[in-house]
């Protein structure tokens, strides 16, 4: 499942730089990997529903797919597949680079985070009734 979702050190970043969407997969750290039997994994499941589990023993990461990625992305992001280096990101005249897609979207989200260029909206809807016209 990893390969289609953002790896653990780009999902712990992507959760320092505010990524605040719900998604379909989370990356769960295991904070004391000499336990038998665990190990660092991507799981299907938002981390709303996995919250609820005590945290003492492992982190949860939003690990995001492509799809979750780019619709957070601000228009006019180009895509592009290297045959030799994997993928790479355009966003204005920055390039984002890795051997995973959703990796080389995650650190273009990131960046224009950085630069501002992404800002939660918060959309609040009017309630219209038929006196509301």
């Amino acid at each position: 499942m990893e390969k289609y979702c953002t790896s653990l050190e780009v999902s712990k970043r992507l959760k320092e730089s505010g990524w605040s969407k719900s998604t379909n997969f989370c990356h769960i750290e295991h904070k004391d990997i000499n336990l038998p039997g665990y190990k660092n994994c991507v799981v299907h499941g938002r981390m709303e529903e996995l919250d609820m589990y005590p945290e003492p023993y492992w982190n949860l990461y939003p690990s995001p797919h492509s799809a979750e990625i780019l619709e957070e992305l601000p228009v006019f992001v180009g895509l592009y597949k290297a045959e030799m280096h994997g993928y790479s990101v355009r966003y204005i005249d920055n390039y984002f680079r890795s051997t995973k897609l959703c990796d080389a979207l995650a650190e273009c989200w990131i960046w224009a985070k950085e630069k501002g260029l992404i800002k939660e909206v918060k959309c609040q809807a009017k309630k219209r009734g038929i006196g509301n016209r």
